[in-house]
């Protein structure tokens, strides 16, 4: 059994989020159905801080984390900061993108 964090990213921050991301609800879904440990950090729901993802990412020892998101929003060049973040906090733990 594995510790899974699903990080929702946050996608288009000028605007109000509106909808759950089915691939990551889905992949929540069959994970648990598996038996895994699931924790869901919704950084579009929420808006954090960097900090305050840094602390949920620290928060256990997670043996997956896996984050996704709208394509568009990781076609610019320079990579999501959220990305970045998980990259350099875990850099020992598999990161999962969708």
């Amino acid at each position: 059994m594995a510790k899974v964090l699903i990080v929702n990213p946050i996608i288009r921050a000028e605007d109000d989020p509106r909808h759950v991301p089915y691939g990551l609800a889905l992949l929540a879904g069959v994970a648990s159905r598996e038996g895994h440990q699931i924790q869901v950090f919704d950084s579009n729901g929420w808006r954090p801080s960097d900090d305050e993802l840094v602390e949920a990412i620290q928060a256990d020892d997670w043996d997956v984390i896996a984050t996704g998101g709208i394509t568009t929003a990781y076609g610019n060049p320079t990579p999501h900061p959220q990305r970045q973040c998980i990259n350099t906090t875990r850099s020992q733990t598999p990161i999962r993108y969708s």
